[in-house]
C-alpha cells in the first residue's frame, strides 16, 4: 500500500510545494500524488504569468534550467 504526502507552504517570497511518501511507483496513490503535483506546477506557473521576478520567470521556463525550481512567487 502506497501512502504520499503533498505539502503546499509559504515562503519569504514565494510558494513551495514537494511531495513525499512510500510505496510502488505503480499504485493509484503514486500515480494520483504525481499528477496532483504536476498540476499544482501548472497552476502555480499560471498565478505567476504577470509577475517578472526571477522565480516567476523561471517558472515560465524563460531563464536558464540552473535558475529553476519548485518555488514561485
Amino acid at each position: 500500500m502506497a501512502e504520499y504526502t503533498i505539502t503546499i507552504s509559504d515562503t519569504e517570497g514565494g510558494v513551495m510545494f514537494n511531495m513525499k511518501g512510500t510505496g510502488s511507483r505503480d499504485s493509484g496513490a503514486s500515480k494520483l500524488a504525481l499528477a496532483v503535483m504536476a498540476a499544482t506546477e501548472t497552476l502555480a506557473k499560471r498565478l505567476a504569468e504577470g509577475c517578472q521576478c526571477d522565480k516567476c520567470r523561471a517558472a515560465r521556463n524563460e531563464l536558464p534550467a540552473s535558475a529553476k525550481g519548485h518555488t514561485v512567487h
